[in-house]
């Protein structure tokens, strides 16, 4: 995997698994305060960028929303990672190819070593 589409955690960002990844954050609402913490950690160079349902009048499971933030990334979806905690929704990528890796739906706090679990 050369990218990776998640909603954000600072874990994946700082883990060795992912450097030198693309990273795009994928949410429904409430992505701008995931910005606001990313960039409050330093990490706001680290993401290629972020894409909002509602900004883009499709929501997940829709497979275009994907394929849109693989085009973001500018990489094929063969080489792009999805991590989420819900197998419909989330899951959906893989009908444009990308691979899938569900994550426990949990707190980051509660399930800290899943999202690098999902990398590696």
């Amino acid at each position: 995997m050369k990218a990776v589409i998640f909603d954000f955690s600072g874990t994946l960002f700082r883990c060795e698994e992912t450097a030198g990844w693309l990273r795009a954050t994928l949410a429904g609402a409430g992505i701008e305060a995931s910005e606001e913490e990313i960039a409050h950690y330093g990490l706001d160079g680290l993401v290629a960028g972020y894409l909002l349902s509602y900004e883009q009048g499709i929501q997940k499971p829709d497979p275009e929303i994907f394929r849109r933030a693989c085009d973001l990334l500018g990489h094929d979806p063969a080489d792009v990672l999805m991590v989420g905690d819900n197998a419909i929704a989330d899951g959906a990528a893989t009908a444009i190819g990308c691979a899938f890796r569900l994550v426990p739906h949990l707190p980051v706090s509660e399930r800290p070593a899943a999202l690098l679990e999902a990398v590696s």
